[in-house]
């Protein structure tokens, strides 16, 4: 992923969900609410690998629930209050 450093700034931090998951999704969604345009291209750059062990392999109520908050309703409802409560660069 390639980002403008001031686009990424203006979306500010990776916030923790529960279960310690989505940070990035709820990042993208944020920057996506602020109007940024992403694009995919066709060709894979670039293979993941799983391992059993691995914290990628492990599904359970705290992590789904992370994913979850970050495409919810609460997820918005939070950003707009972290958004009001932000001094006005322009004041």
């Amino acid at each position: 992923m390639l980002y403008r450093t001031e686009a990424a700034r203006a979306i500010g931090d990776l916030v923790d969900l529960p279960g310690n998951v989505a940070e990035f999704i709820d990042w993208m969604a944020r920057s996506r609410d602020a109007g940024h345009r992403h694009a995919m291209v066709d060709e894979i750059l670039a293979m993941r690998r799983i391992r059993a062990r691995s914290l990628s392999s492990k599904l359970d109520a705290d992590r789904s629930r992370g994913y979850l908050f970050a495409v919810s309703i609460e997820r918005k409802k939070l950003l707009t209050a972290e958004l009001k409560a932000r001094p006005d660069p322009d004041a």
